[in-house]
């Protein structure tokens, strides 16, 4: 007779005080793994996007136009700004440019 009291009992419980705590830690878990699967594809949309940007910049042959130019300057001028790392900057700023276009574009951003 303890037992089915017992049963009866635990039920009680859990549909009391239990049932509470099972939705929140399943709700919780729901809500760690959607926003695991965000980051992880924000990540991933991001190095798309850069591939994409990575292939456009190869098409437009901007690099080779940046460097025809860079050619043409004044050694000097050439010289302070290579120093001051003015091309890596260019660089840097114009992939980032086309990154968020392409992003843009794509409806990531």
């Amino acid at each position: 007779m303890d037992a089915i009291f017992e049963f009866f009992n635990t039920i009680t419980d859990w549909l009391t005080t239990d049932q509470y705590s099972f939705w929140e830690e399943l709700v919780a878990y729901v809500l760690v793994q959607v926003t695991i699967w965000k980051i992880e594809f924000m990540i991933w949309s991001m190095q798309f996007s850069w591939g994409v940007a990575h292939a456009i910049l190869d098409q437009l042959n901007i690099s080779a136009q940046i460097n025809q130019l860079w050619g043409n300057a004044d050694a000097t001028v050439a010289g302070w700004l290579t120093f001051l790392r003015v091309p890596d900057a260019m660089n840097m700023v114009l992939s980032a440019g086309v990154t968020k276009f392409v992003m843009r574009m794509v409806g990531f951003a």
